[in-house]
């Protein structure tokens, strides 16, 4: 494992670290990335901006200050930054990048659910594009199997 960092997969001796890139391999590998170069990049950039929240959800919830950090969170960052800035990204088609499901949509779907179960008071609003969003790909065959199953760790 590269500098000892988990997550890794091992393809045939061929070795990745960290989640976005290995989300990303994934997707060129199974089909869901986009067609283009330039698709591809945005959807790569909304994968490590996924991360990028789930950052900012641990820095808000861990350490001295939490509360007041919480607070800040849930009153400024999380409405103005992160939920403002995805209503904006998504497209009419409901996707970030095209007009199917990509890596970038799997990333923030699964950033949002982290969140929400992290973080008491954090909401996404109804009648919105991410609450339509939300909704869709919780709902995809394949997703709602796995979250109904044993195979997902617990919150």
């Amino acid at each position: 494992m590269w500098f000892g960092a988990q997550p890794a997969l091992v393809v045939d001796g061929f070795s990745l670290t960290q989640s976005g890139v290995i989300l990303s391999y994934l997707a060129r590998r199974y089909g869901i990335a986009p067609a283009s170069l330039e698709d591809q990049c945005r959807a790569d950039a909304f994968v490590w901006s996924a991360e990028d929240l789930r950052m900012n959800v641990f820095r808000a919830t861990s350490g001295e200050r939490a509360e007041q950090k919480l607070e800040k969170f849930l009153s400024e960052e999380w409405p103005m930054r992160w939920l403002a800035a995805l209503e904006l990204h998504l497209s009419a088609t409901g996707f970030l990048v095209g007009d199917t499901l990509t890596h970038a949509d799997l990333a923030w779907w699964d950033a949002l659910d982290q969140t929400l179960t992290a973080v008491p008071g954090a909401v996404i609003p109804q009648g919105t594009r991410l609450s339509a969003f939300r909704h869709a790909v919780r709902h995809r065959e394949n997703i709602a199997n796995y979250l109904s199953s044993d195979r997902r760790p617990p919150a």
